[in-house]
């Protein structure tokens, strides 16, 4: 900072804020020849001399003024004047009260702040005190008492005589507030309640100190707690024991007793003898004589001892007994095992060798382990593994023992071997560990277990791998053969990687197997166990050759899996990278799926369906779903024809030629129409029979529907007059005759055809279309209506035809009528 001239700044150190941000706090006390403006002006500077632009403020230090002159009115006795404000006070003998500006000198308390008394006390008394300063008290004046219990109880532990205080002129003290203490015969702790009081309304004064007293009453009983017996003895086999104290006294206040209970090493009860205690809590509830239960677990040694802890409260003694000891069965002698029979390691890495004790152990002690030498007819050795050159001693051994030590809370240990790595390929070597006690040991009954030799082997650590040439094989059926072979690879420890090798002096033989998965023996391959050989300096093996079988069926693809072992004895030098392999047979069949026959030719009639089966040419060995899907020609889907969905799909069963019956319903819309047709067209379900080759050559033909809407009945339709004559001007109706039983509505197109008549000049046909709806009549007449149109020309008759158009299959005699107009 830039100090301005004669004012002395204080500036606090460097503070790193949230933000990241360093600050400083500056500080000045003005006087008053400081009264005035000043600049102060400041800058940053790092460790390395460089700095911040210059920043300024400008502080302006004004004259104080005296509030207390200003406002004489504001306190009522004393004005403290502050910087920029005021505070006001009381003379001796008074207290500002809460409003900040008033005095008043009449002050009440209780003459302690605290008092304690016994039980056995009958009463005791309190005061109230008045500080009269310059104030004065009233003649009879009362003043309420209120009592709070605490842990104490109004009606059980005290009783008050007094609710209220009274004072009378010129006193300071008041009529004495009195308490009778209630004796309850029972122990409990200290208890406590609180006396306060009110100023009445209308009374000027004030509360002073103390403005409430706090009681404590002393209980004046005892109670004596201890274990019920000294010692108890446990049955075997048992592992937990519940302990509680008892009394004979009355409690009133539920406690707690703590339990310490420390397990003994069967030599001596001393304490200074036992291991750290375990500690458990019992309660007394309120009334009872018995405490709760404290659950310990029983060890599997001589003796458990249980202790109380002293007390801490008053009035609570210990009696007699505040020991008690439980007497466990002796259990028998404790064995030392290896924790497995046998342990394995690689060279270059080390191996834990663990021993356990069979009970929990109660003292410190050593147990020597030794190689075992092999004689050469030891049924563990194979190839005798060497101290120091295959194996290391650990460093945890101390004069060819290992320690057993209760304070690490175990009753095991262990012991560390590094196993050497020395460079040779060669199998597998072994040495064997011993456990040996010394007598003195055994005399206390600590023994070497049934399982006191474990057996060390430690695998070479240089070695090749075999593998399959390929991770997977793929054939296809008509090759018929497959070959295979394996190969010798090593690992390039820079790039993490393997590389095809030849660096092996040795022949090896390996036995591969086939397997069947979804390909099965004799159906899909022929079943074969062979040996290849690796000689010396081979990279690959010799072939394996298996024969696959085209089964002419069309089918998924089909695997089988290859499997190698190498025999035993040879796995510390080779090791298995990728022994399994699966073979993937691939089909090579094909079927082609049609129709049965070219068309289909249905007539309609109630519950007509068409069943249409399909023919397949090859043999599959899956189910194959196709769906005869119908389109519209002339026949309209459900008018004429529909498919469920799942009626219209037709199965091959596995192995089979022919599928069972696809259903198109065909609907009688009892109508008489003419012929009609649609289309059928195989659909190949891609969804389950995408891993077969299905082919459908003929895949669409059709499917004629005939109508069947005459009931085997003749129907005709004629007009009753071949000849019929009107004049220009009028309507004529021609009449039509139908006879034969109708099963359904009949609709006959009628058109007119002009000879010498012109259209619209001369006639206009006003029916060109009439239906015959009187079903089960046998006979029924309907009319064509024709306008004949006046041209107020003199001519002679002029002539046209009508045409009647019945449908198919039914007839008529007079089809055509000759209409003449006459002028």
């Amino acid at each position: 900072t830039i100090t301005p001239f004669g004012i002395q700044l204080y500036k606090s150190s460097l503070t790193r804020g949230d933000d990241n941000q360093w600050s400083v706090r500056i500080s000045w006390t003005p006087s008053e020849s400081d009264i005035g403006s000043h600049m102060l002006c400041y800058y940053a500077m790092d460790s390395n001399g460089l700095t911040s632009n210059q920043s300024c403020v400008t502080l302006v230090v004004q004259e104080d003024i005296d509030e207390c002159v200003l406002l004489q009115d504001d306190c009522s006795q004393v004005c403290i004047n502050t910087i920029g404000s005021y505070e006001c006070g009381c003379r001796k003998g008074y207290k500002l009260r809460s409003d900040g500006r008033t005095c008043v000198g009449v002050q009440f308390h209780f003459d302690a702040s605290q008092k304690v008394v016994k039980e056995q006390s009958v009463y005791f008394v309190v005061y109230l005190v008045v500080t009269l300063g310059h104030g004065k008290v009233l003649d009879n004046l009362t003043i309420d008492l209120k009592y709070h219990d605490i842990t104490a109880e109004l009606g059980i532990d005290y009783q008050p005589a007094d609710y209220v205080a009274h004072f009378t002129a010129n006193t300071t003290k008041s009529s004495p507030i009195r308490i009778n203490i209630i004796d309850d015969n029972g122990w409990e702790e200290s208890e406590t309640f609180i006396i306060s009081f009110t100023i009445p309304d209308g009374v000027d004064a004030l509360k002073g100190e103390p403005e409430e007293a706090i009681i404590t009453i002393l209980d004046n009983d005892e109670i004596v707690v201890h274990f019920p017996t000294d010692q108890v003895n446990i049955e075997p086999g048992i592992s937990l024991h519940a302990l509680h104290l008892v009394t004979k006294q009355s409690i009133l206040t539920p406690y707690n007793l703590t339990l310490s209970c420390i397990v003994t090493d069967g030599i001596s009860d001393e304490w200074n003898n036992c291991n750290a205690g375990i500690e458990h809590n019992v309660t007394f509830l309120k009334h009872a004589t018995t405490s709760s239960e404290a659950i310990v677990y029983i060890p599997p040694v001589k003796c458990l001892t249980c202790v109380i802890w002293p007390p801490k409260l008053r009035g609570v003694k210990l009696g007699f007994p505040t020991i008690i000891h439980l007497h466990v069965p002796i259990y028998g002698p404790t064995f030392i095992n290896f924790d497995h029979q046998h342990y394995y390691g690689k060279e270059g890495e080390s191996v834990v060798i663990g021993l356990h004790a069979s009970q929990p152990i109660l003292r410190k002690f050593r147990v020597a382990v030794s190689v075992l030498k092999f004689n050469g007819t030891d049924t563990h050795s194979r190839a005798e593994a060497l101290s120091g050159a295959d194996y290391e001693l650990p460093s945890n051994v101390s004069g060819g023992s290992v320690r057993f030590d209760p304070s690490l809370g175990l009753n095991s240990t262990y012991l560390e071997l590094f196993l050497n790595d020395d460079g040779v390929i060669e199998s597998t070597e072994y040495f064997v560990l011993t456990i040996t006690i010394d007598n003195y040991l055994q005399s206390l009954r600590i023994l070497p277990g049934p399982h006191d030799e474990t057996i060390v082997a430690i695998e070479d650590n240089n070695s090749l791998l075999l593998s399959f040439q390929y991770a997977r094989y793929i054939v296809n059926e008509y090759d018929q053969r497959l070959t295979v072979r394996l190969e010798v690879l090593q690992v390039d420890s820079v790039y993490r990687r393997y590389y095809v090798s030849a660096m092996h002096s040795i022949q090896i033989t390996v036995t591969i197997r086939t397997r069947e998965d979804s390909a099965k023996n004799g159906t899909e391959f022929i079943e074969k166990t062979e040996r290849v050989r690796f000689f010396p300096g081979d990279q690959y093996s010799t072939e394996m050759n298996i024969s696959i079988l085209d089964d002419h069926v069309a089918e998924p693809k089909e695997m089988f899996y290859l499997h190698f072992e190498i025999p035993k004895g040879l796995e510390p030098k080779i090791k298995l990278l990728n022994n399994q392999v699966p073979v993937v047979i691939e089909d090579d069949e094909r079927v082609e799926v049609w129709f049965d026959q070219n068309s289909f030719v249905m007539t309609e009639g109630a519950g007509v369906m068409l069943m249409v089966q399909l023919t397949m040419n090859g043999i599959s060995s899956l189910p194959i779903s196709v769906t005869v899907k119908p389109s519209d020609g002339t026949a309209t889907e459900f008018l004429d024809y529909f498919a469920d969905g799942v009626e219209n799909v037709a199965i091959f069963e596995p192995y089979a030629t022919v599928s069972n019956v696809a259903i198109i319903h065909i609907i009688n819309d009892n109508i008489p129409e003419e012929t009609e047709f649609f289309y059928l067209t195989l659909e190949i379900h891609n969804d389950t029979n995408k891993d077969l080759n299905i082919v459908t050559p003929n895949a669409t033909t059709s499917v004629t529907v005939m109508d069947d809407d005459w009931n085997g009945t003749t129907v005709s339709v004629d007009f009753e007059l071949t000849v019929l004559s009107g004049r220009e001007g009028t309507l004529l109706n021609v009449t039509v005759v139908r006879k034969g039983r109708l099963s359904a509505i009949l609709g006959v197109p009628v058109t007119a055809h002009s000879i010498t008549a012109v259209p619209s000049a001369d006639y206009s046909l006003l029916t060109t279309f009439i239906i015959f709806s009187s079903l089960g009549s046998m006979e029924e007449k309907q009319y064509v209506m024709v306008k004949l149109q006046r041209d107020s020309n003199r001519e002679e008759p002029e002539l046209f035809l009508l045409y009647l158009h019945p449908p198919p299959g039914v007839q008529s005699t007079k089809q055509q009528a000759i209409i003449r107009i006459l002028p």
